[in-house]
């Protein structure tokens, strides 16, 4: 979707994803890979660190540098960048909104009418190839139900990442008290996390549902809280005498989400694609407990729900602008290449003409989800060799190298040298990846070296890990 941005947004955000993964980089190789002029390389940058405040932009050292500080992340640049784009906020707008028309929308982003027509022709463009419009005639949303609503989401999962920057505050906590109550009554176990993707959801799909008046309505059911009951159908203006939240909740259930395995089951004898996919993802863990000689998933039928769940969920991309799944994957490419790519392999075979973006977050939830798997990520990390040379006591030198290893994960193999100043530079000329020493001045051709104190501080271990990451970043890159 970031063909919806604006020109300059458009610029500023490639600036931006250019500088994460490439940190040293300076205004004229920039200026090359985007094919845009310095000065207007540097006056968009000037923009950047107006709007994504305290995460900034420098160019120290010849080099241009995004500075995040550590209570920040990439996330809060998306948001940010949806949150200022005038194209993301008028498609807010028509989905939101109480009352809409041309003035509505010229009032609230203070823009003449021409340009609004001409945005929302962009906005169209794009959106029509996920079928999606905005009406001329009403400036609603209109197309396919299911893609509207996946998409606005989306939308807000990524420009709002907390409850409290929602500009409808009222009708997301009457919708999580709700999901809350029901949640209780239907005796199903729900996190935080996933009690507020019900609660956008299900909010979402009220407003949705509010513009075309196709709530569900069953009296049959007891109602949870006969006030919040009230309240909900007075806020998203339903017009049924017999409207019962406890009802509506449970047949959204029904078709979104699978809270046991039985009920999973009990979906499949009726739903054949739901069942082909269910034998499919059998196989792919099977061939992947075989390739790789993990044992099969403990959580086996968990794991199955949560892959069927997603499945089923796919109703498009599961992100606007910021694929936090996309990127997981690549960062498992960038450290477990054949791994990786025997899932995105099983996936593309065993589901024809599938998504990019359905693979990474099938492949996310297989990872992160399967427990037998994630111990065989983690024991088979790359490693680096380390000679160690102090002129201490064997104590110290026991005690050091038990740190190493604590502060490494066990992700290195240590290897105690004598101390001989002399033959330094031939005897371990490309034997380790790396030597740490108390004694200055070492030099030896293509090895690192790394001087620590004989009690190292914390900005001894924190050079220790970035040195880590940079030999088996070249490592990789070798293969």
């Amino acid at each position: 979707m970031k063909t919806l941005l604006s020109k300059n947004d458009f610029l500023e955000l490639s600036i931006i994803e250019y500088l994460l993964h490439n940190p040293r980089t300076d205004y004229l190789l920039l200026s090359d890979i985007l094919q845009t002029d310095v000065r207007t390389i540097k006056s968009s940058i000037q923009k950047i660190n107006s709007k994504i405040n305290p995460i900034s932009i420098t160019f120290d050292e010849h080099h241009l540098k995004i500075n995040i500080p550590r209570n920040y992340s990439i996330r809060y640049i998306y948001a940010t960048i949806l949150q200022n784009s005038l194209e993301f906020k008028i498609i807010e707008f028509c989905f939101f909104a109480k009352e809409i028309s041309f003035i509505h929308l010229e009032n609230a982003f203070f823009v003449s009418n021409s340009t609004l027509r001409r945005k929302i022709k962009k906005i169209n463009c794009v959106l029509s190839n996920d079928n999606i419009a905005i009406d001329l005639k009403s400036l609603r949303l209109v197309g396919d139900p299911h893609a509207i609503q996946n998409f606005i989401i989306h939308y807000i999962y990524d420009a709002y990442p907390s409850e409290q920057s929602l500009k409808d505050k009222r009708g997301y906590a009457l919708i999580k008290k709700a999901i809350t109550l029901y949640s209780q009554a239907q005796h199903i176990d729900i996190n935080e996390l996933d009690l507020h993707k019900a609660s956008v959801t299900v909010w979402v799909h009220f407003y949705f549902q509010k513009y075309i008046a196709t709530i569900s309505d069953d009296s049959t059911k007891p109602i949870l809280d006969v006030m919040l009951n009230h309240q909900i159908k007075k806020l998203f203006s339903i017009q049924s005498d017999v409207f019962n939240f406890f009802t509506t909740l449970k047949n959204l259930q029904k078709k979104m989400v699978f809270t046991t395995h039985n009920q999973l089951l009990n979906t499949l004898q009726y739903d054949t694609d739901l069942q082909l996919a269910y034998n499919n993802f059998e196989i792919i863990i099977t061939n992947i407990a075989t390739t790789f000689s993990i044992n099969a998933p403990s959580n086996l039928e968990k794991l199955l729900v949560d892959l069927c769940t997603v499945y089923n969920l796919n109703y498009g991309k599961p992100f606007v602008l910021y694929d936090k799944y996309g990127l997981f994957v690549k960062e498992m490419a960038n450290n477990h290449a054949e791994l990786t790519t025997f899932l995105i392999t099983q996936f593309n075979h065993y589901f024809v003409d599938i998504k990019d973006y359905t693979v990474n977050s099938l492949s996310y939830i297989l990872i992160t989800h399967w427990h037998e798997l994630l111990n065989f990520i983690e024991q088979n990390k790359a490693k680096i060799s380390i000679g160690l040379i102090y002129d201490t006591d064997i104590e110290h030198i026991a005690m050091l190298k038990n740190d190493i290893a604590v502060h490494l994960q066990q992700h290195c193999t240590i290897t105690e040298e004598s101390v001989n100043y002399f033959d330094f530079p031939k005897r371990l000329a490309t034997k380790y990846d790396l030597i740490i020493t108390n004694i200055p001045g070492i030099t030896i051709d293509n090895t690192n070296i790394l001087c620590l104190p004989m009690y190292p501080q914390v900005s001894d271990w924190l050079a220790l890990g970035m040195i880590y990451q940079e030999i088996t970043q070249r490592k990789l890159t070798q293969i």
